[in-house]
């Protein structure tokens, strides 16, 4: 017997975290973006520079809110790093500590 209280599309009778939302796009369709180290570089739409890598970023500057995938990646990468370097820390230095024999 099928569940009847169950989400036709997922199958399953609830979500925990709700609907995805959308992404909202950084800036309009058809923006230009150009990239922060070589501004002679620019396309439309977001993407990485062919020189260095790096991000596009919008030319046209907006004050409304926007998601930093690239600060979050960073922040992640930099708590994985500090939980890591810790333990070995502690390691080498654990003779330097006073009053261990």
């Amino acid at each position: 017997m099928p569940n009847r209280m169950a989400r036709p599309e997922t199958g399953r009778t609830h979500d925990h975290h709700g609907p995805a939302k959308p992404a909202k796009p950084a800036a309009a369709p058809g923006a230009i973006y150009t990239c922060p180290m070589h501004p002679e570089i620019e396309q439309v739409g977001p993407g990485a520079c062919p020189n260095c890598g790096m991000a596009l970023e919008p030319r046209e500057v907006s004050l409304a809110e926007e998601a930093h995938p690239e600060l979050v990646d960073m922040t992640r990468r930099f708590w994985v790093g500090v939980a890591l370097s810790v333990p070995v820390l502690l390691l080498a230095m654990g003779d330097l500590i006073p009053g261990r024999p």
